[in-house]
């Protein structure tokens, strides 16, 4: 069960704690720390899922807990900063990625846990193995209102609840649609990226068959449309990659657009007016917008996420000619199921605006 693991390294917590999943600072900042909220409604009993948002915490070792209230600290700075366009460095920018990871991560633990594992997935990773470990991706809108709230979309939907790749959240003013996933950028961003997919028989993993790089920025990114405005942050993260081909990865390209080559780490990019470039170390950035939105015009932000998980679940062309006739039919029975119930609940969410 996940609520007898550390919602962080996966293990029986030492010293136990409990983690916020959302921290203090975040529902202070976004209204009352105590209100009641609606996570959508449970997929076995089909009851509306509301609790205390205070109370949404998860059991921690005190050690990993303490690890990430220094990571806190620093990240309120930040979304503060976000949310008057003050300038931002790399380390900001790339603690930011960081925590969205985390944030991701732990609200998809959570969702499972209070799914009271209707969908019978047993996580395999928690929040330590995944920050920082694949591609990553992060559009920004800035309303310019006064709204005051905190949301996350995309968070009981099936698709989400059957891997953790796409979450949008708005803070306040902020609206921020988040990805990570493997190679997701690095197509569009010239690095090394997978031709195709192999599913394996007896772990249930997929490995990626990688083909070199382009060397070029390929401009469509993803098939979904994301709400305009917005400015996009993108991370190439080839830790995995570069230890199965290192050939791919050692040319000057994948040199020049990287942090640090030997760990896989790739350079801060942003998008934004039709200018794509690389943020350097040294620079300072921030992320106000040329074009705003009127006060009080409608954003779409839920069909996005949507979709978006769902363009996510079929983005490579997968090989199954080691998986038996049974684990086949199984695999495209999951994925089917998984896209109609999404598109069901796209429905009702269309429906009941």
């Amino acid at each position: 069960m996940i609520s007898k693991k550390c919602i962080f390294c996966g293990n029986p917590p030492t010293d136990k704690n409990k983690e916020h999943v959302l921290p203090k600072w975040l529902l202070k900042l976004t209204g009352d720390e105590f209100r009641t909220v609606n996570l959508g409604y449970n997929w076995k009993t089909q009851q509306q899922i509301e609790f205390n948002i205070s109370s949404f915490t998860f059991p921690a070792c005190e050690t990993c807990n303490s690890k990430f209230a220094e990571v806190e600290s620093k990240v309120k700075v930040i979304v503060e900063r976000l949310l008057v366009d003050e300038y931002l460095n790399y380390e900001q920018i790339n603690l930011f990625l960081d925590w969205l990871d985390k944030i991701r991560i732990g609200i998809w633990l959570a969702v499972n846990y209070l799914n009271k594992g209707h969908f019978q997935i047993e996580p395999k990773f928690f929040i330590n193995q995944r920050v920082g470990l694949k591609d990553r991706f992060l559009a920004i809108t800035n309303l310019y209102n006064n709204h005051k709230g905190l949301t996350w979309i995309g968070a009981n939907s099936p698709c989400f609840i059957y891997s953790p790749t796409c979450l949008s959240l708005q803070i306040n003013n902020l609206l921020l649609l988040n990805v990570s996933y493997e190679f997701i950028v690095s197509e569009h961003l010239g690095f090394p990226f997978p031709k195709i997919c192999q599913l394996q028989p007896n772990n249930g993993m997929t490995d990626y068959l990688i083909g070199p790089a382009s060397k070029k920025f390929n401009r469509r990114l993803f098939n979904t449309k994301i709400s305009e405005p917005h400015i996009k942050i993108m991370q190439p993260i080839y830790k995995q990659g570069k230890g199965i081909l290192p050939e791919f990865y050692d040319n000057e390209y994948v040199k020049e657009n990287s942090y640090d080559i030997e760990s896989g780490i790739g350079k801060i990019f942003l998008e934004h007016d039709n200018l794509l470039y690389s943020m350097e170390k040294d620079e300072e950035v921030n992320f106000s917008m040329k074009e705003k939105i009127k006060n009080g015009a409608p954003v779409k932000i839920v069909e996005p996420t949507i979709e978006l998980q769902m363009e996510l679940l079929n983005k490579y062309r997968t090989d199954t000619s080691l998986l038996s006739e049974e684990q086949t039919n199984n695999y495209y029975e999951v994925k089917r199921t998984l896209l109609n119930y999404s598109r069901d609940y796209l429905e009702i969410y269309k429906k009941v605006k």
